[in-house]
């Protein structure tokens, strides 16, 4: 407990992975990529899980062509992450805080609840998110709530699956910005959000 994980030059690129570990928890750790090319936390092939009490800074740079993210879950179901920050994640090509996705229908995570989650300072514009699902439209169940969203440079939220829904959540975007919030297949829903334009 309070301790703090620093990743080295020679990093693998997942700090912390965990692979079909059912019912797992994770709480109050954090992590400090130190602007290696890494992924902070990823789940894999797993159902239910409690992430709870982590921060995640400094992940990649500028200059790494890969697609790095704070958290990242795959066939992993049933599942939170409340009250956690995700700090400054960059990359070349592609950002994101907090990723969801599968290869198929079944493996895109489903069930997932992110409550009281900052994400601030995701970048490059070109593919920048704070929280995204990927799919084909697949009903995903997934709800985002009372979580503030800072300088994500292309979006704060990008849904492409239904039963996405956004509530209470707090969005500071600037000009620059493809959307706050992106529901790309509908059945999504938006209720109490705010949005601030700079």
């Amino acid at each position: 407990g309070g301790g703090t994980l620093l990743a080295k030059e020679s990093c693998d690129l997942n700090l912390v992975k965990f692979n079909g570990c059912d019912n797992l928890t994770i709480r109050g750790i954090k992590i400090d990529g130190q602007n290696q090319r890494c992924r902070a936390i990823c789940l894999y092939d797993l159902n239910g899980f409690d992430v709870s009490g982590v921060s995640i800074e400094n992940i990649g740079n500028d200059e790494e062509d890969i697609s790095l993210y704070g958290i990242y879950c795959t066939n992993a179901h049933n599942g939170s992450i409340s009250n956690t920050k995700v700090k400054n994640v960059h990359a070349k090509s592609v950002a994101t805080g907090i990723a969801l996705e599968g290869h198929t229908d079944e493996e895109v995570p489903k069930n997932i609840l992110i409550d009281h989650v900052r994400i601030e300072d995701i970048s490059p514009i070109a593919d920048a998110d704070g929280v995204k699902i990927l799919s084909s439209g697949v009903e995903a169940n997934l709800t985002v709530r009372n979580s503030v969203f800072i300088d994500c440079a292309k979006r704060a939220m990008k849904f492409q699956a239904r039963g996405c829904y956004s509530h209470n959540n707090v969005i500071y975007c600037n000009k620059g910005n493809y959307a706050s919030i992106d529901f790309q297949c509908g059945y999504g829903k938006s209720v109490d959000d705010t949005i601030h334009y700079n």
